[in-house]
């Protein structure tokens, strides 16, 4: 029997580095094995500078965006983890996903553990796509 096609959509801007498409991608597909994507989400890595109520965007979760679905939006940038911030949001979604209130009370935490985890898993990844 065959996996079941992804729950989820990963757009890349035309000018996104291939590692870190690569770097992104597999990040996701962990946290979708692991813990599970529902809901239709959206990702989408951006090059473009973006800014969302007035700050710069390195990464966002966004619970409903146009469309009704959530969405996680994450800026190429070179002085940040994408693999740790990109879990930062997972966590978010985590947090919307069970009804929980969207703040930061526990999420680095968290975020360390899964990014622990997830390096560990991964260790021949490189976490620094730039």
């Amino acid at each position: 029997m065959n996996d079941p096609p992804p729950y989820y959509i990963v757009l890349f801007e035309h000018d996104v580095s291939d590692k870190l498409k690569q770097l992104c991608l597999c990040v996701i597909e962990w946290f979708d094995k692991n813990y599970g994507v529902d809901d239709q989400l959206k990702f989408e890595v951006l090059t473009t500078p973006t800014v969302i109520n007035g700050h710069p965007l390195t990464a966002t979760f966004i619970w409903k965006d146009s469309y009704g679905h959530p969405r996680i939006m994450l800026q190429q940038r070179n002085f940040y983890n994408p693999a740790y911030e990109l879990l930062h949001e997972f966590v978010h979604y985590n947090q919307w996903r069970n009804k929980k209130p969207i703040n930061h009370r526990g999420v680095k935490q968290r975020t360390d553990l899964l990014f622990s985890k997830f390096t560990s898993e991964n260790p021949n990844l490189d976490m620094n796509p730039f």
